[in-house]
């Protein structure tokens, strides 16, 4: 599996996640993963149970490369990227529909239910496979000239 279908699948996991819930994340030069659950007290490093809360935190703080997940919301995936595949996919009568989901509760769920009753739930879901991959790339690009930006600042204060 390459490194962005290992972030794709880690992200996926947890980004449907309230963040008050949870904090999720990935070393871009290790590929290492971590998570807190705040609501019980769990940690994972790597998908396996960690016992030490603050061995995990100061490897975290301490070690290069970690960052903190990025939420649907951040890599805006959200209720932007469905409107974005109705005005791509749906007649203009839907996609009045699904403007008008969401403005209320249930919209996702309002917006599934069309897409089954229409057809296009698998168009739905690797539309929404390929818009996420491309932003985590997007994301994973900012990162790296982060860290690049990072090591010339350090270089340029080392001389």
């Amino acid at each position: 599996m390459d490194e962005l279908e290992r972030i794709y699948d880690f992200f996926t996991e947890f980004s449907d996640i309230d963040d008050s819930w949870i904090e999720a994340y990935i070393n871009t030069i290790t590929k290492e993963t971590a998570v807190f659950f705040l609501d019980g007290g769990e940690i994972c490093l790597n998908d396996e149970p960690f016992d030490d809360y603050e061995e995990l935190e100061e490897k975290i703080r301490t070690e290069p490369g970690w960052v903190d997940l990025p939420s649907k919301r951040e890599l805006h995936l959200g209720r932007d990227l469905a409107v974005d595949f109705a005005e791509e996919n749906l007649s203009p009568r839907d996609c009045d529909l699904v403007y008008g989901y969401f403005r209320r509760r249930g919209a996702y769920s309002n917006f599934k239910d069309l897409l089954h009753r229409l057809d296009k739930i698998d168009d739905w879901y690797k539309f929404e496979k390929e818009e996420t991959l491309n932003s985590l790339q997007k994301w994973l690009a900012a990162m790296d000239e982060t860290k690049y930006e990072a090591a010339e600042a350090e270089d340029e204060d080392g001389e």
